[in-house]
């Protein structure tokens, strides 16, 4: 089974309203194979919404960045 931090990508599903209103994060983790291309193994965090009107994707970034933290540390992996 592969480690959170040897995927590429991962696609995490938000429900900020905890109703309703849906959208989804996508993280690009670069791996020793494509790292040149992305230039670091930092992740890059993208928010796509469909929602309209004026919101803040601040939020949903430093929950997904809490989340991955600790899901690679309960995998063991502190990259």
């Amino acid at each position: 089974m592969e480690q959170i931090g040897d995927l590429s990508y991962m696609f995490v599903p938000v429900n900020p309203d905890g109703v309703t209103h849906w959208s989804l994060t996508a993280i690009c983790m670069p791996n020793e194979e494509n790292e040149q291309d992305c230039r670091s193994r930092n992740a890059t965090i993208l928010h796509l919404d469909s929602y309209v009107g004026p919101h803040d994707s601040k939020e949903v970034f430093m929950a997904t960045e809490n989340f991955m933290k600790r899901v690679l540390r309960i995998n063991g992996d502190n990259s």
